[in-house]
């Protein structure tokens, strides 16, 4: 009896780490974690993480570690790195305003909600503005999906009328403009975001499928070389104007 007792301890002390040791089989690796961190997410900590190596960005009034995303971004890495210790809501969704896709990559970078500080200066114009700004985005991309274009650029029009070098809300109000056929309207504003920022890609595409629309085909064909110089064949923008191009 005494001798079957010390087998039964025997038996119980064996855990599976030493069992795996004497032969008995490894011990599956635990699931990789999603991002995670326990420094404060506040403003100051983002600043701090603004290198390729170390990309931290706010979107949307939340804090995402991009570092990971940054080398296999379909849109190229400068897409992420311009983006990297700030702010980059106004970006993000201005180039990604339609794109599912993009918006679910990122929901696997993110480390929570922006904490603002216990006692925090009153925000300067240009935060005042950014927020806002963000806000207005956000209400007509949700217009914009429902396909309610006439709301949508209503309210864009009301966020020009604040923010009127914005190249984001002008390419909105371009591509709102466009399906409610309005092509004038939206050439104009294709015209003035692409004045405010060259390398706008999503304007790019979205006045490239404009050119085709009104028969400017080797309009719409310089479009899209020119996104292939910015962001290479792989980038969305380029993929959606050469489909839309096809054997035209």
């Amino acid at each position: 009896m005494k001798l079957l007792a010390v087998i039964i301890i025997s038996l119980i002390s064996i855990t599976p780490a030493n069992a795996a040791s004497s032969g008995g089989g490894s011990v599956p690796a635990p699931a990789q974690k999603p991002v995670s961190t326990n420094l404060p997410l506040t403003l100051d900590e983002v600043k701090k993480h603004n290198s390729s190596n170390d990309c931290w960005s706010i979107i949307d009034g939340n804090v995402y570690d991009l570092t990971n995303w940054v080398e296999s971004h379909p849109g190229g890495k400068e897409r992420i790195t311009a983006i990297c210790g700030k702010d980059g809501t106004s970006s993000f969704l201005g180039k990604h305003s339609n794109s599912n896709s993009a918006k679910s990559q990122l929901n696997r970078f993110e480390l929570g909600k922006l904490a603002v500080a216990a006692t925090t200066a009153t925000p300067t114009p240009t935060t005042q503005a950014t927020k806002q700004l963000s806000v207005f985005l956000s209400e007509a991309d949700v217009l914009i999906k429902q396909k309610n274009f006439s709301a949508a650029l209503n309210l864009l029009k009301q966020a020009d009328s604040t923010y009127a070098n914005n190249a984001d809300v002008n390419n909105l109000l371009g591509f709102s403009s466009r399906n409610l056929k309005q092509f004038s309207a939206s050439a104009r504003y294709y015209q003035k975001a692409l004045r405010i920022n060259p390398n706008h890609l999503g304007a790019l595409e979205y006045q490239g499928e404009l050119f085709l629309q009104t028969k400017k085909v080797s309009a719409a064909k310089k479009n899209l070389a020119k996104l292939k110089q910015l962001c290479g064949v792989n980038c969305e923008e380029y993929l959606d104007l050469k489909k839309a191009i096809g054997k035209k």
